[in-house]
């Protein structure tokens, strides 16, 4: 079953980027290998425009600062067990001191587990990809690798397809007499392939994901759409 042929359509990457930078890191591990399985191109540019907590709190304080305000404060303190002092002194700068000591105040309460920490990650990861997508922030100006262009679809299937099958350099040796030796089919023969069962499996875990997403979606659609009517009643 080809996961990529929904996604292939225009806004399918950003629906895919999304659903894969909001995973726990083992699944997002499996999910990334799969897509790396049927068409590296993807890959490559799903790893290149993902967002994750180390690469937004690399950025400029300024642009830290618009991020921060936005992230609730509970979220922020649970978040704040898994970042080091140096990413907190710089996030913090714009905020008050009435803020700083909420959100530590919410860090010592308590001791979250992995689990939690991860959750807090993904609604600030979840809540930046927002803030790209509305334009409140613009990639361009502070990382332009994260610019995603509306045509990318189409940009990666114009690439030149890179076989997973050519030896790289690292399966090659040379012998003193300057002979090359290859030894990537040897490797192919001794890595056993992935079972199918496996690969069934990961893909009906990412299936489940991306509906739980689509929920998600829709709940946001019906919210917006009572309110409108409410609007329109008074």
């Amino acid at each position: 079953m080809a996961m990529l042929t929904r996604y292939k359509k225009t806004g399918g990457f950003i629906q895919l980027l999304k659903l894969i930078e909001t995973c726990g890191p083992k699944k997002q591990e499996q999910l990334l290998t799969m897509v790396e399985n049927e068409d590296p191109r993807w890959s490559r540019a799903i790893k290149d425009k993902m967002l994750s907590i180390e690469k937004i709190f690399s950025w400029d304080e300024s642009v830290l600062a618009e991020v921060v305000v936005r992230i609730q404060e509970l979220s922020l303190g649970v978040a704040l067990h898994g970042l080091t002092d140096e990413d907190w002194a710089k996030a913090s700068k714009m905020l008050s001191h009435s803020q700083i000591r909420r959100i530590e105040d919410f860090k010592n309460s308590k001791q979250p587990s992995p689990a939690e920490i991860s959750t807090a990650y993904i609604k600030i990861i979840e809540e930046v990809r927002e803030m790209i997508s509305t334009k409140q922030l613009n990639p361009e100006n502070f990382d332009k690798s994260l610019f995603v262009p509306e045509d990318i679809e189409e940009k990666l299937s114009n690439q030149a397809f890179s076989s997973t099958q050519t030896p790289s350099q690292e399966s090659k040796a040379t012998t003193s007499k300057g002979t090359v030796l290859d030894f990537s089919k040897a490797d192919s023969q001794t890595k056993p392939e992935p079972s199918n069962n496996a690969q069934l499996q990961n893909e009906v875990a990412f299936l489940r994901k991306e509906n739980a997403h689509l929920k998600q979606e829709l709940n946001s659609i019906k919210n917006k759409m009572m309110q409108l009517k409410k609007i329109i009643a008074a």
